[in-house]
């Protein structure tokens, strides 16, 4: 049994709400539901969609979104897709982006296909997938070839990879408010993202090296994860002191605060 409670956000591709899931057992888990309305009501024509969202709910990792199943709404054509909820919030809002830059490229490597659910693709890396619909597609991750020509492989999400990083250090929305034509007229003239104030110069080129035109021209996303390791090492180390150093403090802290009332260290704990 699934419950929608409030309303999370709406985009192309449906609306997002949060949620609880009873389970067999009784329990309670929160959720987030996820309602899209499909193209056709046709029960043959569905049978593709489903067999990717069958797909989809076999994946289990830890770096994946779980995903519970769905359900057909008896009253329209919209279907219900029930994800875990992800309670932090947006991933903007307390990311590391240097962090995460290695992270992403990390779950890339062994995941070939990170899309949006229900247009997720069962693919080699010597081949490619087509949008049954071409109409909705997140345009402005995409690079030029699927734009022109629908053709996904695994190099387009080396570039969309690019985009994400760049999202990271504070670009918000890709292009902004243009539409799909403009976007694709600026990529044709050659544009690329500036770089941002904050970004450092190493994420930069990893990010024009996924933003070359030709695909065979952009990085694996193994070599994008070897190139980024050393400054990733780098950047936990040098955390890793930080919070070493808070913690020391703490602790110092909380010897002057027990010489100070003439307690023992442990009933100082136990009082706080």
């Amino acid at each position: 049994i699934v419950n929608r409670l409030r309303t999370l956000g709406k985009g192309a591709f449906g609306a997002v709400y949060a949620g609880e899931y009873r389970t067999q057992n009784g329990v309670i888990v929160p959720v987030a539901v996820k309602s899209l309305r499909l193209v056709t009501t046709d029960k043959d024509q569905r049978l593709p969609w489903i067999s990717e969202v069958e797909m989809t709910h076999q994946l289990n990792h830890p770096n994946i979104v779980r995903f519970f199943g769905f359900c057909m709404e008896p009253a329209d054509s919209n279907v219900l897709m029930v994800f875990e909820m992800m309670d932090k919030g947006a991933l903007d809002s307390f990311c590391r982006p240097k962090a995460y830059t290695f992270e992403l490229s990390t779950s890339y490597t062994y995941i070939l296909k990170l899309t949006d659910f229900g247009i997720s693709k069962r693919t080699r890396s010597e081949t490619f997938a087509t949008y049954d619909d071409p109409n909705k597609i997140p345009f402005k991750w995409l690079p030029p070839e699927v734009l022109r020509s629908r053709e996904m492989t695994p190099k387009a999400d080396v570039w969309s990879y690019g985009v994400l990083i760049h999202e990271l250090y504070g670009i918000g929305e890709p292009y902004g408010m243009m539409g799909p034509e403009k976007v694709i007229h600026a990529l044709n003239d050659g544009h690329r993202f500036e770089r941002q104030p904050k970004m450092p110069h190493f994420i930069y080129d990893v990010c024009l090296q996924c933003w070359r035109r030709l695909p065979l021209d952009r990085p694996h996303f193994r070599e994008i994860e070897l190139y980024l390791l050393p400054h990733y090492i780098e950047y936990e180390a040098s955390h890793m002191e930080i919070v070493a150093e808070r913690y020391k403090k703490q602790q110092e802290s909380l010897r002057q605060q027990v010489n100070d009332s003439n307690m023992t260290e442990a009933d100082f704990v136990d009082r706080h």
